[in-house]
């Protein structure tokens, strides 16, 4: 059955809408935090632009098999819509698609499921609300900037992902002013915090909660004197969906304020510190630890007037500082509303995951858990991992606990009794727009299912490219494979998995290129093997090479070598690896003889070697895949060829003219259909039936990726042992 994530969130927006999607690329990380990093990572798509500026498709082409390109509001457990609409969206003249867009909106406000769905309008400008006038829309004061912007709609969007998560059903597409957000905070303060000039975070949260109209909120300090205190303070914490503890030098000599941060801790409710520290406290209350703090951003008075002077009196200091106090309460709470869904979501995802024996938790698991657990023994919860230090602590307590994380647990599927080579084509893809994907979505996914490959103990082989004047660029599929080495292998250890060192396989000329600044980077994280030059039937004086030996593809005779390098370099690594991974791209832009993720996967097939294609990143990995799976493909034509490959048709002459097949691009076309004929599980040899490997050529969940690419490993290797016996 194919795995369905809790939630899903799509950002539609006028593919022409320069401020659309500045606000939807700036929302993606808000929902999609880094590879074993604690944050929320909910799948977050962006409008898919295929140039027609045309809202996306409710169902899938009849004609086109195992059609993808469609929003599934049933590809999760609930879907979010958000339509960011503006005067573009609601063009109707001159080629507007305005009408489109407003029968696409109606469509699916009217038909969408409630009790799974929501959807939330947002409008950037006075014509937005005009997509639909019986609507209310989220919308924005004209003097808001991006950030301010994206926390409102983060707020909204985390308040019904909350209450769909709850089973409480999408109330009406509203506005901010309309619709409630299913959260109760609890504040927890000192007295001593409530200055009176409402100039500190406290008033400042409370004035926003009014104006957000969050559904309630309990404040321990408009207890009545003739109540029961402390039970009191008790049933609203445990009624309570977060903690919000306002860390001021006021609240840490606040018996009452430490009992709260206590009773949250013993009743399972989230806590948020907020850091508004002054001088500091003289020790940090231990049960207000392992939550998440952010830091207030507003100095306190004394230490602005001190800095400003007489300025601190000037009325447009005192304008500015009044909004971005306001700023910062909004950012607060929806850094809020985030945490209180960040938890919220790790306990839908450790349900689904856990065994009926374990014990599902929202964060990392501390003495508390084992207090309240004390007859439990294995705790599932989200990753990262505990540190060994961390670990030691909790074994000491108790040393028959078990403590796993997805990431610990997909250590242990292959258990390898000798080391296994896995060759990873992975490259930037030119086409993520058309997926609804961003660069981010590129690294955290590429990054994420390399980390999970790594721990299970195989060794990643990679024929990435490392640039002497590139050593700091963050988008090096290269650098990144060698920190996720660096950074995770002492962690791994941890929990008994061994992170192996990657290994570079160079092409010449590339390593050509490798100086000392290149190869002190491999240090023991990564091993360099270098592919001799291959027989090009070039002399010298043709190749005419730069005093290191490095030539450029800048004519036709060094394109032919490169091609013939780069073809060299596949070869090897088929041979040297026992399967192949392909994601993401690039189409054109190549300097082979054919793009380096369609050869590769090509001769994986040929050598019916164990494939893997995730289809998701868009690029030539889905290139193959649609051949695969007989959908025709434009750009597998000489035309297209010709007209994005410089000098195209030279140089299948001069590779005829040396004696090398060069087969166009119709050709290989016609040979991955061919493959295809009988179902991607014949094609591909990977240990995957054909629902599996569909699966994997649409998933978007790197664990999901991760767990498929494994157990088809694990079921190839147990055939071999059993065949073996």
């Amino acid at each position: 059955m194919t795995y369905q994530p809790p939630l899903r969130i799509h950002l539609l927006f006028h593919p022409g809408s320069t401020q659309g999607r500045q606000l939807a690329e700036a929302l993606v990380p808000k929902f999609l935090a880094a590879p074993a990093c604690r944050g929320l990572r909910i799948p977050i798509f962006l409008l898919q632009d295929n140039g027609d500026n045309l809202p996306p498709r409710l169902e899938p082409r009849q004609q086109i098999p195992h059609d993808t390109d469609w929003l599934d509001w049933d590809a999760s457990g609930h879907t979010i819509v958000v339509i960011i609409a503006d005067a573009g969206m609601n063009r109707r003249v001159d080629g507007g698609t305005g009408a489109q867009w407003a029968e696409f909106t109606q469509k699916i406000i009217t038909s969408h499921d409630g009790q799974r769905h929501a959807v939330l309008l947002v409008s950037l400008d006075n014509q937005g609300t005009q997509l639909s006038p019986q609507q209310n829309f989220l919308t924005f004061k004209p003097d808001q900037d991006i950030l301010a912007r994206v926390d409102e709609t983060a707020f909204q969007i985390g308040v019904r992902a909350l209450r769909l998560l709850r089973g409480l059903p999408d109330g009406p597409v509203a506005s901010q002013a309309v619709l409630p957000a299913p959260v109760t905070f609890f504040l927890s303060h000192a007295k001593a915090d409530l200055d009176s000039e409402r100039k500190g975070p406290v008033h400042r949260v409370l004035e926003e909660i009014a104006t957000m109209k969050v559904q309630q909120w309990f404040d321990s300090r408009d207890i009545e004197l003739s109540e029961a205190f402390k039970p009191k303070i008790e049933r609203g914490i445990r009624d309570s969906d977060l903690v919000i503890v306002f860390l001021t030098d006021s609240w840490a000599k606040s018996s009452w304020c430490r009992m709260e941060a206590a009773c949250a801790k013993e009743v399972g409710t989230p806590v948020l510190v907020v850091d508004a520290l002054k001088e500091g406290e003289p020790r940090s209350f231990p049960y207000s630890g392992n939550v998440r703090v952010i830091r207030w951003p507003i100095p306190d008075e004394t230490m602005l007037k001190a800095v400003l002077g007489d300025f601190f009196i000037d009325a447009a200091v005192q304008e500015r500082l009044q909004v971005y106090r306001l700023r910062a309460a909004r950012a607060l709470l929806s850094s809020a509303v985030l945490e209180t869904l960040t938890r919220a979501h790790n306990v839908r995802l450790m349900q689904l995951q856990k065994t009926p024996a374990e014990i599902p938790l929202d964060i990392s698991p501390e003495a508390f858990h084992l207090a309240t657990h004390a007859d439990k023994q294995s705790f599932l919860y989200p990753d990262p991992p505990l540190t060994g230090e961390e670990y030691a602590v909790l074994r000491g307590l108790r040393p028959e606990a078990v403590f796993e994380t997805p990431l610990m647990r997909m250590s242990r599927t292959l258990r390898l009794e000798k080391q296994l080579t896995i060759a990873v084509s992975v490259s930037d893809s030119d086409v993520l727009v058309q997926y609804g994907l961003t660069p981010l979505h590129l690294r955290t996914i590429t990054d994420e299912i390399h980390l999970y490959l790594l721990v299970a103990g195989l060794r990643i082989a990679y024929g990435g490219k490392l640039e002497p004047e590139k050593l700091n660029d963050p988008d090096n599929f290269t650098l990144r494979l060698f920190e996720l080495v660096s950074g995770y292998r002492d962690l791994a250890r941890t929990f008994g998995a061994e992170v192996k060192p990657i290994l570079n396989v160079a092409p010449w000329p590339l390593w050509t290129t490798y100086d000392d600044n290149v190869l002190n980077k491999f240090g023991t994280i990564a091993e360099l093997e270098k592919v001799p030059c291959p027989e090009l039937g070039l002399s010298d004086s043709e190749l005419k090479p730069l005093p290191n030996g490095f030539v450029k593809p800048d004519t036709i005779s060094h394109q032919y070598a490169w091609g013939l390098a780069m073809t060299a370099m596949r070869e090897k690594m088929t041979r040297d690896s026992f399967a192949r991974v392909v994601m993401g791209g690039k189409i054109e832009g190549y300097k082979g003889r054919y793009a380096g993720l369609i050869e590769e996967p090509l001769l994986s097939m040929r050598a019916s070697q164990p494939l893997y294609l995730i289809g998701s990143l868009g690029g030539c990995a889905r290139l193959v895949i649609d051949l695969l799976e007989q959908r025709d493909r434009p750009e597998m034509t000489t035309a297209s060829a010709c007209a994005n490959v410089p000098g195209y048709d030279a140089l299948a002459i001069f590779y005829a003219q040396h004696g090398k097949e060069f087969h166009k691009r119709e050709e290989l076309a016609a040979e991955i259909k061919e493959f295809g004929v009988n179902g991607p599980a014949a094609a591909l040899h990977n240990g995957l039936n054909d629902e599996e490997n569909r699966e994997l050529f649409t998933s978007i969940e790197p664990r999901r990726i991760a767990e498929l690419i494994l157990t088809g490993l694990s079921r190839l290797l147990n055939t071999q042992r059993t065949n073996h016996d």
